[in-house]
Order: C-alpha cells, then structure tokens, then sequence
C-alpha cells in the first residue's frame, strides 16, 4: 500500500509542480518579506488603484451580506458618491476588481489583512496560470513531466507575470485564462467538446474587460492558423470547427453579460475614446534594438513586458527545423514577431484606443509552450542546439541594451542549459536543465529588484504604510472631522492621497481610474483646467469658482504647507496632519440658474469667460441662449525676455536645450485673482528628444515661491487626448515676475500666452443667486436621491453629479427630462412653486444583462446535458 502511495506521489506531476512553484515563489517573495516590503506598487496603480478597490470590495461585499444577514434585504448599491464625484461601481471598479471571482473572496477577509490577502492573490493566480498551462501542455500530447515542469515555470514565473506581481497585479488575469481558453478550442477540435472554451470565456469576460478583448481577438487568429495548418484546403472541416468555436465562445459570453454589457457601455463613453491617435508604420529604432533584451530580461518599451527564460527563445529557434513537419510553430512565431514589429497591431489589439503591447501576455504562451515541446529535441539533436544558441548569444550582445547582467545572466544560464544535454544520465540532465529555467527567472527578479539592477524593491509599498492607509488619509478627516451632519458636501486639496475617499464614504473631487465618464473630461478640457492624463482628476486648480459649482466646502492641505488656496477659503483647524479651510461661499447640493447659455455661444467664450458664464447661467445644448453675459476679467500688459539657448518669436518659444526658460514681467498694480493662459500650447519635437511613447514635455511655473507644473504630450505619446488649452491660477500675487522653465528642447508653439486679472467683486452676489433656492431635505439613499424644492420662478435645478443616462428623474411623480448641462453636470426644469424631486439610478444594459445571463446558462446546461446524454 505504501509503496503503492510512493509511487504515484512520484508520477503525480501537479504534486512537483506544486512543490516547484511554492519554493520559487517564496524565494521571490522572501525579497519583499525581508525587506518589510508588500507587493503592492507604492505611488502607482498598486496602491491607488488596484489595493484600495480591493479593500473597497470587500467592505461592500461585507455590507451586502450583512443586510441579507440581518436585516434580510438583498441591497446591492449601484451607484457611488464616494467613487470621484458620483460613479457606476461596477463600470468604475471592473478594471480592477469588481467581477473577478479571486477578487471577490476578499469578503472573508477583515480589512487590516487585505494587503495579505492582496499577495495571496497574486501567488493564486500565478499558480493558476501554470497550471492552466500545464493542462494545455497534457492535453496535446506531452507527457514528459520534466518538460512541462519547465515550460510552466518559465511561463508563470516569466518578467510578464513579475510585472504584475509587483505593478499590475490585473495584468495576470489574460495571463490566467488564455491557455484555458486556448486549452478549450483544442478540445473542440480534437473531440468536440466545447464546455471548457465555454468556462474558459465566461471567467475571461466577468474578471477583466479590456483584456478579454485582445484574448478573444488572439484566440481567433490562433483557431485560424491551427485550423488551416491542420486542414490545409479542406474548407468544409474548417468551416464546421469555427461554428462550432464561435457557438461556444458565444455561450461563454452571454453567460458574462451581466458584467460585460454594462463594461460595453462605461467604455463606449469613456474619456479616451474619440481622441485621434498618430499611428506610424513602424516603432522608433530604439524599440526594435531592443526588443531582445526585452524578451530575456527586465527591460520593456510600450508595455512590452516579457521577460521569459532564455532556453524559451532557444526553442523558438529551434521550431525552423521542424517547419515542415510541424509548421503550427514557425508561423506563430512568426506571426507574433509581426505583431510585435507594427504598431498598427498594437494599436488594433488596444481597441484602437492607442498603440500599446499589453497584448503580448500571449506571447508567454507561445514562447514557453515551444520550450516544453522542444525540450527533448534540444537534448538529442546537439548541433541545432548549439546552432541556436550562438544566434541566441549574438543577438544577445548585438545592441547595447541588451549588454548588461539582466541579459547576460540569462543567456549564461542558456549555455549551461545547453551543456547539461551532453550529460549521460538522462534525468539528471533533464532536472539540471529545470534548475537553469528556475535560476534564470530567479536572476531576472533578483535583477529587477536589488540595488545591483532597477532596484524596484524601492517603489514597494511597506507593510506599515499600507496599514496607514486605513487609518489615516483626507477621506479619514473628512468622515472623523468633517462631517459632523448629513448635508452632501464635496472636500478638495492640493494632491490628496488618489480613491482614499471611497474607503471611507467620503466625498472629494479627486479620482484615478482606467474608466473615467467622459462628460465630466469634456468639462474639464473646455475650462483649461491643468490635468496630466485624461482619467486623473485632481480638484480644479484651485481655480474657486469651479469648487463652489461642484460643492466644495473643504479644502485641505498637509500641515504646515504654504502652497496656494483657492480665493474665499478661510483656515478653520488643524486635524490629523492637515490644515483645514472652508468656503465662505458654499453652495448646498442641488442650486438654481434662471437664464440659460446655449452651448454653441458658450463654446465660442475664451476659457475663463467660460468659467465666469457659468456663475451666471447653465450651459445647455438645446435651449436658447437668455443669458445676458457680463464678463469680469482683464488682460494684464506684459513683457517676455529669454535666457540663453531660447528664442521667442510671435507665436513659438524655441527652446534649445534642456531647463531653457523665459520670464514674464508685468507692473503689478493691485491685481486681484491672476490667471496664466495659454491657448493652443502645442509642442513639436523638432530636436528629436522623443525616445519613447512616454516622453513628458513639462512646462514649470514659478511665480514668488509658488510653483506649478504643465505636463502635457506630443501627439505620438500613448496617452495624448488632444489637450491644448492651459488656464492656470495664480491667486493674489504681489509679484511682477513669472518664470516658464521648459524640461524638453523643442518649439513650444500657442495662439496666444496671455495674463488675465478677474476681479472677485460680484463674485458673492453670483453665488448668493444661485443658491437662493435649493434642493431642501435631501436624502441619499441607495442608488436614490430625493428632496423638495420651492422655487419662486421657473428654473433650472443643477444636480452635482457627473452626468449620465443611467439617471431618471421624477418631479411630482412624473419623470421629467434629465439634461446635460454645464458640459459635466445633470439639470431639470422646474416650474414655479414647490416640487418634489426623486432622481433613481438604473445601471446601463442591467436588465438586458440578466435577461443575456439567464439565456446563457440554459444554454451551457443544454449542451453540457446533451454531451452526457450522448456520451
């Protein structure tokens, strides 16, 4: 009996794989422990995005089961006020977390170890890629232990996988599911059997949207290459695979429709669709020099992470031998190889959104797959080994970014790889060969993290740092200090900690998101408001008339911080680490406009005439301009002179060199509220300084011992949207002098720099007018706002929340049209007298979801009952 167990514990594969990646895992991980250092990303996605919506979930799916507990109610909130100024959880938060099965297990765990959890997570989905892979690799006719063992290590552990483990944990779902899906067309075309693509599609779609575009697209081109190398010309056979893959792949889909439809919708109205993206045919030069350090190291370009064992591109070399007896491999290489080359097919996998690689978690399973279906031809057929290792070795050191230990490492490691198959005993050549895989994905993290390579341990979060996090934050003031009654009010601040708000049901103006609602970008790009990239928001600039329009009451600061405040703020307390001020000219939720500006007019006002109509009327798109509009600012004479390595002309500043800069003197009598303006800033690399896809262009304003930061991008930079105009304030300064320093050579081209006075001397009795009759006795509920209004003409009520069509609105019982206004916000007409306002929340393709889901599952339990009965 015992030797019985002995035995198939040795056969037992996914008993060695287990051991295998267990032990590999913790050496890695043991960096981080050692170090006190998490997995989560600090200062970038990990931290603001992927850690905070997890810990989000798991709250919110507390609550949910808590009041099915207890109070025995089914309420699943839809909407959230404390997701930037209002959004769709499930549309906001699917990116990250909301829909991934793993995420939602997060419900068991109590907050303060959800950065456990967090890591847990990632060791789960990276053993969960292996052995998917692994499955894959049985299923198609492997049986050598050894091989797969190594191909999975190489795969689950390759740089793509490490990326993610320390940056972008969602990166490692497409890793996840693509061999399963994969795994489900084979099983189609060799039995027929099609639960498993099914499965495969459904756990694809519901955990991460934008990835499961580029699998489906991939996987398609994959089933048509397989097909016609398997069937050459017999059309018939082929045609009968694909229906039957695209009627199973559909099953899947529908099965996820839930979740997908309402995803469809939040990208077809998000901020980075409809920006017009420069395509070129072909990459910078730097790109293709350095796409084999990519490939074997820590290196990446347009998110060209890869980073796989270096005997995998040894095997890839390798397929030229067997192109005719199995010509399946060279054509995927060489089909990934174009993939990569072009950016249009970057492009193309993004969605047509702009060019970028993140398609190439596929390229793993190319890559790693070949090393396991090569793994013995390596060893017996010497001369092609070693053919394939020069090229290996000359490619290696034939540009200098690959000319470093992150490279060579590796490409050592391949020698002996390559050594260890002229050894006589079989399994003692084939494990060395399995430890080589292990040290060469050992070398690359250890390279990416030490202080001997990227020495990225730095950008790690500290465990104590993320148990600040929920302890500590603006969203931790405004709930403990600021809060003291139930009236809806918003807090801003000068780079607040980014989602801190929506851990503690707080309301601020800041949000960080992959999916941003458009409208409220639209808003932001007509006022010149000064915004990085097209889904961050950070307040407004502190430009004060737009915080009163969107109900700021609060603003904070880090104590002791002497950068600007908005106009009309007034220090009330220290709390917690951050001083605090209040708007004297706070506006409740839900205030009045009496006349109107159609949008055409107030589209054809300079930016802060703009900002100024909108103190006065509501920007509508339909409706007839009533607004008799006066304007209160006034451009300040100014001269401009240059410092060395700098030209101005009348529409351009040339600038030379690095750090060039230009001041801007002006007699300063009494100014009141300045502005910046720049209309039609445009850059033109015209001295080649663009290397990358990433390349920041930075404008620096210094004004007394204030300063501010422009950061905006040629129209090659992956995340370009088209944003031209700046409006920056510059409060009540004293001063005559304003420096612009330039980070970038290159010419700097505008229609107009110009300085702007407003005078603030209406400002109060604008705002007084507008919340002369406002929304009274309001409630937020769940997905619900309610509240009763007494107005003493017909008005406009504007609604602070970002608008959307996902929102109805009822006065007096009777639903009432939701509009636009504002270019952001939602408003309603009301007639004279006293109104009762419910505004409810429905989520876009919610019901049509259910109605698709339902539709799905039969039919997943149709077929899976016809192949039993036909089994």
């Amino acid at each position: 009996m015992l030797k019985k167990i002995s035995t198939k514990i040795k056969d037992s594969y996914y008993l060695k794989y287990t051991l295998v990646f267990l032990s590999v895992f913790f050496l890695i991980a043991a960096y981080f422990i050692f170090t006190g250092r998490t997995f989560i990303r600090l200062g970038g996605d990990g931290e603001f995005q992927h850690y905070k919506s997890l810990v989000y979930l798991s709250n919110y799916l507390k609550d949910i089961f808590y009041n099915l507990i207890h109070n025995h109610q089914l309420i699943v909130p839809q909407y959230s006020f404390a997701i930037g100024e209002g959004s769709d959880i499930l549309q906001t938060l699917h990116s990250d977390v909301y829909g991934d099965p793993i995420a939602f297990l997060s419900v068991l765990v109590p907050e303060k170890y959800i950065y456990i959890y967090y890591e847990f997570s990632i060791c789960l989905r990276l053993y969960l890629s292996g052995l998917f892979f692994s499955k894959l690799c049985f299923y198609t006719g492997k049986e050598n232990h050894n091989a797969i063992l190594a191909g999975a290590v190489a795969y689950c552990f390759s740089y793509w996988a490490f990326f993610g483990l320390r940056q972008h944990i969602y990166f490692l779902t497409p890793y996840m599911y693509m061999p399963l899906i994969i795994l489900g067309v084979e099983k189609i075309i060799k039995e027929n059997k099609g639960l498993t693509l099914s499965i495969g599609v459904f756990l694809a779609a519901i955990s991460q949207f934008y990835f499961f575009f580029m699998e489906a697209a991939l996987t398609a081109l994959y089933t048509f290459i397989r097909l016609i190398c398997l069937y050459k010309k017999d059309i018939k056979e082929i045609s009968i695979k694909i229906i039957n893959i695209f009627i199973y792949a559909v099953v899947g889909l529908l099965m996820s429709m839930f979740i997908v439809g309402p995803i469809i919708s939040a990208y077809l109205s998000d901020s980075r669709m409809g920006v017009e993206t420069i395509v070129n045919l072909l990459y910078p030069r730097s790109f293709y020099e350095r796409l084999v350090g990519i490939f074997l190291g820590n290196d990446f370009c347009y998110d060209l992470f890869m980073g796989y064992a270096c005997p995998c591109l040894l095997a890839m070399f390798m397929s030229v031998k067997f192109i005719k007896e199995k010509p399946l491999f060279f054509v995927l290489n060489v089909v990934t190889l174009i993939l990569l080359c072009f950016p249009f097919c970057g492009y193309a996998l993004n969605g047509f959104a702009y060019v970028i690689e993140r398609w190439s978690f596929a390229v793993g399973l190319v890559a790693c797959y070949q090393l396991t279906y090569f793994f013995e031809d390596i060893i017996e057929d010497h001369k092609w080994a070693i053919g394939c290792l020069v090229v290996v070795v000359l490619a290696s050191i034939a540009t200098p970014w690959s000319r470093n230990l992150g490279v060579l490492v590796p490409v050592g490691l391949c020698v002996l790889f390559v050594a260890f198959t002229f050894l006589k005993n079989e399994q003692l050549r084939q494990l060395l060969m399995i430890a080589m895989v292990i040290l060469n994905v050992l070398s690359i993290a250890y390279y990416d993290l030490s202080p001997i390579g990227k020495n990225r341990i730095e950008d790690a979060m500290p465990v104590e740092y993320s148990q600040r996090l929920l302890e500590s934050s603006d969203g931790q003031v405004f709930r403990d200090y600021l809060k003291s009654d139930d009236e809806f009010y918003r807090y801003s601040g000068l780079y607040l900690d980014l989602n801190s708000s929506m851990m503690f049901d707080a309301y601020s103006t800041d949000s960080y998101w992959s999916i941003t609602n458009s409208s409220l970008m639209d808003y932001r790009m007509a006022l010149g408001i000064n915004d990085h990239i097209s889904w961050q928001v950070r307040g407004y600039d502190e430009r004060y008339p737009l915080y009163t329009l969107a109900n700021v009451k609060y603003y904070l600061h880090k104590e002791g911080d002497n950068r600007l405040v908005p106009y009309g703020f007034e220090y009330t307390a220290t709390y917690d680490g951050y001083d605090v001020y209040e708007n004297k000219y706070y506006i409740p939720f839900g205030y009045t406009y009496t006349d109107v500006i159609n949008r055409s007019d107030w589209d054809k006002l300079s930016v802060i005439d703009k900002q100024e109509a909108l103190l006065q009327g509501v920007v509508l798109n339909d409706e007839d301009t009533t607004l008799k509009f006066e304007s209160h600012n006034s451009n300040v004479d100014y001269s401009m002179s240059v410092k060395e390595n700098t030209e101005i002309s009348d529409k351009s500043i040339d600038v030379k060199e690095k750090k060039g800069s230009v001041t801007i003197s002006f007699e300063n009598n009494g100014n009141d509220q300045l502005y910046l303006n720049f209309d039609s800033l445009v850059y033109k690399d015209i001295y080649d300084y663009v290397e990358t896809d990433q390349t920041d262009i930075k404008v620096t304003i210094t004004f007394g011992d204030q300063e501010k930061v422009i950061v905006f991008f040629s129209d090659e930079h992956r995340y370009y949207f088209g944003k031209e105009d700046f409006l920056i304030y510059l409060g009540d300064y004293k001063g005559n002098e304003i420096t612009l320093t330039f980070n970038a050579p290159g010419e700097y081209q505008f229609n107009e720099i110009s300085l702007i006075n407003e005078t603030t001397d209406t400002y109060a009795e604008e705002v007084n007018s507008l919340k002369e009759d406002c929304l009274q006795n309001v409630v937020f509920g769940n997905d619900i706002i309610t509240g009763n209004i007494d107005v003493s003409e017909d008005k406009y009520l504007l609604l602070s929340v970002p608008y959307s069509k996902a929102w109805k609105a009822f006065v007096n019982g009777e639903e009432v049209a939701l509009l636009e206004a504002n270019d952001s916000y939602m408003t309603l007409k009301l007639n004279k007298g006293t109104n009762e306002i419910v505004l409810q929340y429905e989520r876009p393709l919610g019901k049509v979801g259910i109605i698709l889901i339902c539709v799905g599952f039969a039919a997943f339990i149709y077929l899976a009952l016809k192949r039993k009965r036909d089994r």
